[in-house]
């Protein structure tokens, strides 16, 4: 089996090459995200979830660009927008369905870890440029240096806020209990 190569900065998509710039141009006939009935592409958009009509997948999830589809993580991170407004709007129909995708149990995990690490960015980030104001001899250096002692990066979560609510403990609990679910019907799956 040969090996296909697609040159630098294009993308297949729909069987054709496209670069970043197309992709934007073809993505603003929000048509092109429902079918002839009008029903709403879903899972069908990503190269690893689509099974039936493979001219409909437009994205991967994988970190990169992927057999000339489009890493949605790649372009997420490069949005750079935490409300994810920007991002739905250019790379999907609207935040409704952006927001559909996202809770979709074969996405939802994955999303929430790009949700995180753009928060970590911009929190980095952001936490650079206080460091380089506190540095400076300004009138803000104080509050700038008294925010970096009381280690104010740190969200709520990070400080322990006492003991968890019988809903978390709960929500936990089954978490736990449908993970070890699955393991024990693998395990039964696989010995029988």
């Amino acid at each position: 089996m040969a090996v296909i190569t697609y040159p630098a900065n294009t993308h297949k998509v729909n069987k054709k090459l496209m670069t970043l710039k197309e992709l934007h141009e073809k993505l603003k006939d929000k048509s092109i995200f429902r079918n002839e009935l009008g029903k709403r592409y879903n899972t069908n958009l990503f190269y690893e979830l689509n099974q039936t009509d493979m001219s409909q997948a437009i994205y991967t999830t994988k970190r990169k660009d992927h057999k000339g589809y489009f890493s949605l993580y790649k372009l997420y991170m490069a949005c750079d927008d935490p409300l994810e407004h920007t991002f739905a709007s250019t790379y999907f129909e609207d935040l409704d369905h952006w927001e559909f995708l996202a809770n979709h149990t074969l996405l939802k995990e994955e999303v929430a870890y790009w949700r995180y690490e753009l928060e970590t960015k911009i929190r980095g980030e952001a936490l650079a440029r206080i460091r380089m104001e506190a540095k400076i001899n300004s009138d803000k250096s104080f509050m700038c240096n008294k925010f970096l002692l009381d280690k104010g990066w740190k969200s709520k979560e990070d400080v322990g806020r006492g003991r968890p609510t019988k809903e978390d403990i709960q929500k936990e609990a089954n978490k736990i209990f449908e993970k070890q679910s699955r393991l024990n019907e693998d395990f039964e799956r696989i010995m029988n």
